[in-house]
């Protein structure tokens, strides 16, 4: 059961491949915290039903306010996990992060910022509890980004998290371009690579928004677990349409091919709210 459990818990904690909009590769890396928008929020919900075996409910969302007089910006994540089973005993878990970055701005439009970022998550199960060290039911943490953005391109990186388990010693690349193809026809690319002592990951995703109005988005995601050995590539397939300027809305999915097998996952709803920005 722990090992299923596991297992499903990184299928439920797998949305940073998710990332559609330059703004929300602050989900991953605060120091894009309200640098793409004046202000940004999304919000989505996701789930696995398979009524024989178990079932997984995510919610999350965020939000991010720009403070140009100070050059600074402040963001917010909120998520929750709940996972069903068969068993009498389900699992859950909760997110929460509080974000701040501070950033220079040049004559030649280069931007440089900074940020930190302070979370707390909760873990409910039978296999998490504050007297087993290595499964606390309480985390804290804290980290920091960096990152430089001049005219289309942006670069950041995440450093190592610091919390009540000690470090965890990842590293996390984040990178987007964006490429105006023709008058009404814009292309956007990010990229998000993750580099750790258990697993890596790379995501590259690619978003065409038309006339301001409608976008599809299409990527790719590996991963490989050193611990199990295992490597994994899903696909992943997105649309959604913008309502009066700020709002959007979007459904999306992931899915893997395999030799015998097509299987499709984590299918999502949410919506999207900006004003002003880049995106």
């Amino acid at each position: 059961m722990r090992i299923l459990f596991t297992s499903l818990l990184l299928v439920a904690s797998s949305g940073l491949s998710a990332q559609i909009f330059e703004s929300q590769i602050a989900n991953s890396n605060p120091a894009y915290t309200a640098m793409m928008d004046d202000r940004f929020a999304d919000f989505s919900l996701s789930g696995i039903f398979a009524p024989r075996f178990f079932g997984i409910l995510n919610l999350g969302g965020s939000y991010q306010q720009n403070f140009e007089k100070f050059n600074s910006g402040l963001g917010i994540s909120l998520g929750g996990s709940r996972i069903f089973t068969n068993d009498t005993e389900d699992f859950s878990s909760t997110y929460t992060a509080l974000s701040y970055r501070y950033a220079l701005n040049f004559e030649n439009g280069l931007r440089l910022a900074g940020a930190t970022r302070f979370s707390y998550s909760r873990v409910n199960s039978p296999y998490f509890n504050d007297s087993t060290p290595a499964f606390p039911r309480n985390n804290f943490g804290v980290n920091a980004g960096v990152m430089a953005s001049y005219k289309d391109f942006t670069f950041g990186l995440v450093l190592p998290q610091y919390g009540n388990l000690g470090w965890n010693n990842f590293l996390m690349i984040n990178a987007s371009y964006r490429k105006a193809l023709a008058e009404k026809i814009d292309l956007t690319a990010i990229s998000s690579t993750y580099l750790s002592n258990s697993r890596n990951f790379q995501s590259f995703r690619v978003r065409a928004e038309f006339n301001k109005k409608f976008w599809f988005a299409s990527g790719v995601h590996l991963e490989k677990y050193r611990g199990f050995g295992q490597q994994f590539m899903s696909f992943g397939l997105s649309a959604g349409f913008r309502i009066k300027k700020h709002f959007h809305l979007f459904a999306e999915t992931d899915f893997s091919i395999g030799k015998n097998a097509f299987s499709v996952f984590d299918p999502r709803i949410g919506f999207i709210y900006q004003f002003g920005g880049r995106d």
